[in-house]
């Protein structure tokens, strides 16, 4: 497996753990992977009257 396909895969693992975690404590999650025309937003999350993007 090449060095970026691996970065990948660890990458998109990570963002599920974190999707996980922001489930668990509350957050609800509006959008994965949302994409822009200047880059990409691994996760847009909502909790109450607070928005997150990580």
């Amino acid at each position: 497996m090449s060095g970026r396909r691996r970065a990948y895969l660890r990458g998109h693992a990570a963002e599920r753990r974190c999707s996980l975690l922001l489930r668990f404590t509350g957050w609800r999650i509006l959008a994965r992977r949302y994409r822009t025309p200047v880059g990409e937003i691994d996760l847009i999350a909502k909790r109450g009257k607070i928005a997150a993007a990580i």
